[in-house]
């Protein structure tokens, strides 16, 4: 059965392979970055002699072509004489919202930008009481980018259907915001006509340095598939000095990253064919299938059933609902095989052979997790892998098992399971055992919320560390690979026993291997080069830790307050 498992894992890597290699042609190609000033923001430098003209006028000559334009609100349309809605239509207390709703674009705003040879780059953003349509909030221009703004699309929730039919009419690229959770995007937005865009707010830009201005523009473009920049300028008496220098630098070290400026455009079409996820799917499947055999001892034929059911319902779903099917199996891939990496660790191969092992097995988990995430939904993150959550949590709860349960796997029948349970159920547990796992719980809860971007703040120190980094090794490394994941696999390799605790701190280096690689709109160079640094990385500091602790072992040997050290 082994073998037919590993021959379904072996096709399925070639044609992840496959899909690798057309993934990183669409990449490579797509290497046009577009800057659009916002308007509002630069027309705090509006003096008498120096007017908006010559302003835009000189965004023009530094290289920007691109202006971004807001829509303005009922109440100003009002005040400049462009509207006169009745009022007597909606409720009075609808009223305050009625006049801060987005009415459309500014005639006078269109006219300035277009008289400066630039091209107008509209914010579209939700009405929720004003029923104006996409034409009418766009003065039926046709511009080449509209970026959709607000916490749901236009036209969201019942005029989807007509906001779609005309932005496909415009036949304008969308540029979707980076960080914004919208409803409704997949609704009027496709693939195959969508970018990214990111931007740095005023707030920010009062505060940040232009370096490190830059260095978030560039890591947008570079590590996260931003082909749009939203630039506000610096405040202040000397923020248009100071702008026009971040501008020059920005296009300097674009230009040096190997990027060129002009019109962003969306990734060509890419659908992977169903049947090649189908075949990926049945590796996924057979990674499955060989981590069941470390816990139960299946008879052949009922694996077997097991994984033709698998093969079924993967072959049903690839068929009627992809995107479903893809993620899916992206999430068994992610929860099996860093398991599959640490549970294969044995004590008759040396430390860096059992790395070297491991990393394999989470190669081949990573490679697998490519080729199912496949097509351009998941480049500009219109798709995205689901269970992130879970990712983190199940190989760390599965390993620690793993490991507690050593010399009792595989399980043969029914009764040796029934006496596993029991015995874990009547046995002691220390209080000092119980401390240590409510420390644990405190620990595992802080790590599972830092794998959500916003959910706990960053400390400054580790985010100097990680610009640091950056500087020297272009991308940096995961503190969590380098710093405690891969180390932990190194003392796992050279300690005599499999301890539950290095096995379950193991796996997190490995799971966050293959965790880089499920943030599909990462290009595969950054996150092949980042998973080199923390491997090599990680393996010295390991070394290097193994060792310290062995010489502190010896010495503290008749030491009772070390005991500690010696539990692996």
């Amino acid at each position: 059965m082994k073998q037919t498992l590993a021959v379904a894992l072996a096709l399925a890597l070639a044609a992840a392979a496959l899909m690798a290699v057309e993934r990183l042609g669409y990449e490579q190609r797509n290497n046009t970055v577009e800057i659009v000033a916002d308007l509002q923001g630069f027309m705090q430098f509006v003096q008498a002699d120096f007017p908006l003209e010559e302003i835009l006028a000189e965004l023009s000559r530094l290289g920007i072509e691109s202006v971004g334009l807001r829509e303005w609100a009922l109440a100003e349309k009002m005040a400049f004489g462009y509207a006169q809605p009745d009022l007597l239509l909606y409720k009075q207390e609808d009223w305050p919202q009625l006049l801060a709703e987005p009415a459309g674009l500014n005639p006078w705003e269109v006219d300035m930008v277009a008289a400066a040879g630039m091209r107008p780059v509209p914010f579209l953003a939700p009405n929720r009481l004003l029923p104006l349509s996409v034409g009418e909030k766009l003065l039926h221009l046709e511009p080449h980018l509209v970026i959709l703004t607000g916490d749901v699309v236009v036209g969201f929730p019942d005029r989807l259907d007509q906001a779609r039919e005309a932005l496909a009419g415009i036949d304008a690229t969308l540029g979707l915001p980076e960080f914004l959770a919208q409803q409704g995007t997949g609704s009027v937005a496709s693939a195959e006509r969508a970018v990214r865009v990111h931007g740095i707010t005023a707030k920010e830009m009062a505060v940040l340095a232009k370096d490190r201005v830059i260095s978030r523009y560039i890591r947008a473009v570079r590590e996260r598939n931003i082909r749009v920049l939203y630039l506000r300028p610096f405040p202040g008496a000397d923020g248009w000095a100071r702008t026009v220098g971040l501008i020059g630098e920005l296009i300097a070290e674009l230009e040096a990253n190997g990027y060129q400026l002009g019109t962003a455009a969306p990734y060509d079409k890419w659908r992977p064919s169903r049947l090649h996820l189908w075949i990926i799917g049945l590796g996924i499947l057979a990674g499955a299938g060989l981590l069941c055999q470390y816990w139960f001892a299946f008879p052949a034929r009922v694996l077997a059933a097991l994984l033709l059911i698998g093969a079924a319902a993967g072959g049903v779903l690839a068929a009627v609902r992809p995107l479903l099917m893809q993620q899916a199996f992206a999430l068994i891939a992610a929860v099996v095989f860093p398991v599959l990496a640490v549970a294969g660790v044995r004590k008759s191969r040396g430390t860096g052979w059992n790395y070297l092992f491991c990393t394999l097995w989470s190669g081949a988990g990573t490679l697998l997790i490519i080729g199912i995430l496949s097509g351009t939904p998941f480049l500009i993150k219109l798709a995205e892998f689901r269970g992130v959550k879970l990712m983190h949590i199940a190989p760390v709860g599965l390993v620690f098992a793993m490991g507690l349960l050593e010399g009792q796997l595989p399980i043969r029948s029914r009764r040796q399971l029934g006496d596993v349970l029991q015995g874990l159920y009547r046995a002691s547990v220390p209080v000092k055992y119980l401390l240590l796992l409510a420390l644990a719980a405190v620990v595992g809860a802080v790590y599972v919320l830092r794998t959500a971007n916003f959910i706990l703040p960053i400390p400054q120190l580790e985010i100097a560390l990680r610009e640091g980094l950056e500087r020297v090794l272009v991308v940096r490394p995961r503190f969590k690979e380098i710093l405690i994941g891969h180390p932990a696999l190194v003392a796992l390799a050279a300690s005599k026993k499999r301890h539950p605790l290095l096995m379950s701190l193991a796996v997190i280096g490995q799971l966050s291997l293959i965790n880089t690689f499920t943030h599909t709109h990462t290009p595969l160079f950054i996150s092949a080069l980042r998973t080199v640094y923390g491997l090599i990385i990680g393996y010295i500091i390991g070394i290097l830790v193994w060792n310290v602790y062995q010489k502190l072992r010896r010495r503290a040997a008749d030491d009772p307050r070390f005991r500690l050290l010696r539990l692996p």
